[in-house]
C-alpha cells in the first residue's frame, strides 16, 4: 500500500472535502493525501529495453510469447504470489508462463509447478519532480540537468537497495549517479560504492531529500544539480512521481528472462544485464481509493464521484493503469474514467475504447508521501490521533468541564467525556539476547542488565526529520553513542544521539476492539477478548497476499471463522478459512473479513463473532505494535552490543548480541478536550484541563498494565482515579486505582 496524492493535468490535486471529491487544491495536504489499496492480483504490463511491449498471443497462435507495439489486454500479465518467495505469471487466456530446461519459454501451462515459478526482483521507479516543477534528467553522456517538463526513459531513476537504509539511483542507460566529496553529481558510475550511495529523508510534508555519502544533500538549482548542501530547505526537496518498478524474472533452472533484439523471448541467460530488465507497470490492477477520513471512494453509473463509504463494494472498485510517462488513469467498476474537469470538477464519465486511448484530463500524477510497511512496526503513522473516553477502576470516566476543572463522572459518555489523544513518540523497553534490559542510570551510564522493565527501563522514542531516531530516559537524558562508549547523559539530540533501526526478525502486534479490549488467543485454542494486554494478547501476523492476512497465537495456532460466524483460535495450519483480509479505515485502523465475506465483531459484552455484512464501529479494530527484532546503528556505522556481563558497547558487527527485542510498553502522549485544552498534572498533584498547548507537563506515559493503562506525568507521578469521582497526579506506584481504559470513540 502507498499513500499518495493525485495531481490532475491541470496541476491541481485531488481532495476528499466532507465525503466530496474535487480536483482543484493548488498545495498537496492531509486532506489531498489517499491511501492506495491493493483489492486483488496484480495485473502488470511489461515493456522491454528495445522499447515494445511483451505480448501473449491468442490460443490460435499457440499461447506465443512475442513482442507487440500494442499497450492492450493481450500485453499485460497476472502475478501470483505463491507466498514461497517466487511468483506464477497468468497471461489474460488463464495459462501460466513456464520456463523450459532448454531455456525456451512458453505460456500454454494450464497447471502452476516448479518451472511456472519464478524469483522476481523488483525496484521502485520514480521520477523526481524539483521545487521549480522541473524533473530531473541523467543525459547519455552522464550529464545530469533538472529542466525537463514531463518524465520519460531518460528521467526515470530505479530506487536499488544499497545497504541499511541506503539506495543508489540507477539511470536509464544502465550506470548509477555518484557524488564526489566536492559535492559534483554525474550519472557514469559503473558499479555501487561509497559514492553511489544516498540515505532517503522523507519529511513531514511528503517531500523527500537525498544525503550523500560525505552527509550533503542533493539540491536542484536553477543551473542545474549540485549535492553540496549541509541542510534540506526548498531546493532540496522533491516529489517521487511513482513509475512503475525495474523487474528481472529468474527461473527455477536459475536463468534469467530475456527479450532478444529480434522479439524472441527466452530464458537461458545466466546473468541479469539490459536485456534481462523489463520496465514494469500497474494494468487495470483494480484497487480501493481511500481518503485521510478513512472513508472510500466511490463512482456511481451516472459518473458522480464521492468519497463517503466506510465499506467498499463493487462500485467502490477501481482499476488503476500506470503509463510509461509516470501517469495514471482510474476506470470505475463501470467501465468509465475519472476526469478532472478545467473548473475543479471530478467526473467519472469519460468511455474509451483501450487504455491506449485514454486522454489527458482522465491521467493523473501519482506523487508518493508514504509507502504504508508493515514491517515499520513503530512509526507514528501506526498511532494517528483518535478520540476516546477514559474510563477509570470504578467504571466512571473523565470529564472536562469549559472552566478546565476534571472530574470523573457516571454519566453517559458525551462531548465532554471525549478526548483526543496525541501520540508524541512510543515508550519503548530493550531486551537483550541474554534476557536482560537496558536501563539508563541516574548517573548517565548505560548498561543491560535489568532482569525486568520498570521505569528506569523505558524510553520514549522520538523520530527525526532525517530518518533517524533517538532515545530519552525517565531521567530526560538522550541516548548517545560517543566514541567507543554508550551513555544516556545527552540533554539535546545531535548526529550523536540519533539512531537507525534495522529490522531483523519477525514482530508481534495487539488488536485493539472499538471497546479498547484486546483478542486473546489461550493455551487451550479458546478466544476471548481481555482489557489488558500482556503475552497471550500478543499476536503474529502473517502475510498471505494482497491485503490478506493471518493471525497467529503465541502459542502457535491460527484465528480462522467458518460460515456461520463462528470465531476460533485453534487451528495448527492457516488455510482459506484462516485467511482474513484487512480492509483500511484509516492509519493504524481496519476492518477483518473473513474468507466468508462477513467482518470480525466484538460487542460490548466481548461477543466475538464474524457474520456482519457492514463495517462500523463494532467491526473496526486498532493495530497496536508491540515487538520486535532490531539492531541499533549509530551515527558512525557501529551496532551498539549487550555483552553477557551486561555492559553496553558499540561493534562493527552485527550478530547475535546486537540483536535487541523492542517491546513497546505504551506511548507518550498529550490528552486533548472537547474544549480544545490539554489535560496537565500540577506540581501539587491536582489535575486540570486548561492548557492552551501541551509541554512536558501536559504529555504523558501511557503505559500497558495488568487491567489498563497507567498514565504517568512528567514528575514521574501516576494519575490515579479516586472513589469520590476526583482526579490525582501524585501516586508513586502503580495499582487498580491508577490504571485506566481508553475507549476509541
Amino acid at each position: 500500500m502507498i499513500k499518495t496524492t493525485l495531481r490532475s493535468a491541470h496541476g491541481l490535486y485531488l481532495c476528499s472535502d466532507d465525503g466530496n471529491l474535487v480536483a482543484n487544491r493548488e498545495e498537496a495536504g492531509l486532506w489531498e493525501e489517499f491511501l492506495i489499496q491493493p483489492a486483488g492480483s496484480e495485473r502488470m504490463s511489461w515493456r522491454t529495453r528495445h522499447g515494445n511491449y511483451v505480448s501473449f498471443r491468442s490460443e490460435d497462435e499457440g499461447f506465443a510469447v512475442a513482442v507487440s507495439d500494442n499497450f492492450l489486454d493481450w500485453e499485460s500479465i497476472y502475478l501470483i504470489n505463491n507466498m514461497d518467495g517466487t511468483y506464477s505469471m497468468k497471461t489474460p487466456h488463464d495459462r501460466f508462463l513456464s520456463a523450459q530446461p532448454d531455456g525456451s519459454i512458453i505460456a500454454d501451462r494450464e497447471e502452476n509447478n516448479g518451472w511456472e515459478k519464478f524469483t522476481l526482483t523488483r525496484n521502485k521507479l520514480v521520477g523526481l519532480r524539483t521545487h521549480f516543477k522541473k524533473y530531473v534528467c541523467a543525459q547519455d553522456d552522464g550529464s545530469l540537468v533538472a529542466d525537463r517538463e514531463a518524465v520519460n526513459d531518460w528521467e526515470t531513476f530505479e530506487v536499488v537497495p544499497a545497504g541499511p537504509g541506503q539506495v543508489a539511483l540507477k539511470t536509464a542507460h544502465n550506470r548509477y549517479i555518484r557524488c564526489n566529496p566536492e559535492g559534483e553529481l554525474d550519472g557514469n558510475a559503473e558499479e555501487i560504492g561509497g559514492w553511489e550511495k544516498y540515505f532517503i529523508v522523507t519529511h513531514k510534508d511528503g517531500l523527500v531529500s537525498l544525503r550523500s555519502a560525505h552527509g550533503t544533500y542533493m539540491c536542484a538549482e536553477e543551473e542545474g544539480l549540485v549535492c553540496n548542501r549541509e541542510a534540506a530547505g526548498a531546493w532540496e526537496k522533491f516529489e517521487l512521481v511513482t513509475c512503475g518498478e525495474s523487474v528481472t524474472v529468474q527461473s527455477h533452472h536459475g536463468t534469467f528472462l530475456c527479450m532478444e533484439e529480434d522479439g524472441r523471448m527466452v530464458c537461458d541467460r545466466e546473468e541479469a544485464g539490459g536485456w534481462e530488465t523489463f520496465r514494469m507497470v500497474e494494468y487495470k490492477t483494480p484497487v480501493y481509493i481511500m481518503s485521510h477520513q478513512g472513508q472510500y471512494a466511490s463512482a456511481d453509473p451516472d459518473g458522480n464521484m464521492t468519497c463517503d463509504k466506510n465499506w467498499f463494494k463493487a462500485w467502490e472498485m477501481f482499476y488503476l493503469t500506470r503509463y510509461y510517462d509516470g501517469t495514471v488513469s482510474l476506470c470505475s467498476h463501470h467501465g468509465l474514467y475519472a476526469s478532472a474537469q478545467g473548473d475543479g470538477r471530478l467526473e467519472c464519465n469519460r468511455e474509451f475504447d483501450s487504455v491506449s486511448d485514454v486522454g489527458g484530463w482522465e491521467k493523473f500524477e501519482m506523487c508518493v508521501t508514504a509507502i504504508v510497511d508493515a514491517n515499520n512496526m513503530f512509526g507514528l503513522e501506526n498511532y494517528a490521533p483518535y478520540t476516546a473516553a477514559i474510563r477509570s477502576h470504578h467504571g466512571t470516566h473523565f470529564s472536562a468541564t469549559p472552566d478546565g476543572t476534571v472530574v470523573l463522572t457516571e454519566n453517559d459518555i458525551n462531548a465532554w467525556e471525549k478526548f483526543t489523544i496525541e501520540t508524541r513518540g512510543v515508550v519503548l523497553a530493550f531486551k537483550s539476547a541474554h534476557g536482560t534490559y537496558m536501563v539508563a542510570e541516574a548517573d548517565g551510564n548505560a548498561n543491560c542488565n535489568r532482569e525486568e522493565v520498570g521505569g528506569w527501563e523505558r524510553f520514549v522514542m522520538q523520530s527525526n526529520d532525517d530518518g533517524t531516531v533517538s532515545f530519552r530516559s525517565h531521567h530526560e537524558r538522550y541516548l548517545c553513542a560517543e566514541e567507543g562508549n554508550v551513555v544516556f547523559n545527552r540533554e539535546e539530540v545531535g548526529a550523536w544521539e540519533k539512531f537507525y533501526l534495522e529490522s531483523k526478525g519477525v514482530g508481534r502486534v495487539a488488536i485493539r476492539s472499538n471497546h479498547g479490549t484486546f483478542i486473546s488467543g489461550k493455551d487451550d485454542g479458546a478466544i476471548t477478548v481481555e482489557g489488558w494486554l500482556a503475552g497471550w494478547e500478543k499476536v503474529f501476523i502473517e502475510y498471505k497476499g494482497a491485503n490478506k492476512i493471518a493471525i497467529k497465537s503465541v502459542h502457535g495456532f491460527y484465528m480462522g471463522a467458518n460460515g456461520d460466524g463462528e470465531v476460533y483460535f485453534d487451528r495448527e495450519e492457516a488455510n482459506a478459512w484462516e485467511e482474513w483480509t484487512m480492509v483500511m479505515r484509516g492509519p493504524g485502523k481496519m476492518g477483518l473479513m473473513s474468507h466468508h465475506g462477513f467482518y470480525l465483531s466484538v460487542s460490548a459484552e466481548g461477543v466475538i463473532e464474524a457474520n456482519r455484512e457492514e463495517l462500523n464501529a463494532w467491526e473496526t479494530f486498532n493495530i497496536i505494535p508491540c515487538e520486535q527484532q532490531v539492531a541499533i546503528r549509530t551515527h558512525q556505522g557501529t551496532y551498539l552490543s549487550a555483552r553477557d556481563d551486561g555492559e553496553l558497547s558499540q561493534v562493527e558487527h552485527c550478530q547475535g548480541w546486537e540483536i535487541f527485542t523492542l517491546q513497546a510498553e505504551g506511548v507518550y502522549a498529550a490528552v486533548k478536550s472537547h474544549h480544545n485544552m490539554y489535560l496537565c498534572a500540577e506540581e501539587d498533584g491536582t489535575v486540570n484541563c486548561n492548557r492552551e498547548e501541551a509541554n512536558r507537563w501536559e504529555e504523558f506515559h501511557c503505559v500497558w498494565a495488568d487491567q489498563g493503562m497507567s498514565m504517568m506525568n512528567h514528575r514521574n507521578r501516576y494519575m490515579c482515579g479516586q472513589e469520590d469521582q476526583s482526579l490525582v497526579g501524585d501516586r508513586e506506584e502503580v495499582n487498580a486505582w491508577e490504571q485506566f481504559v481508553f475507549l476509541p470513540q
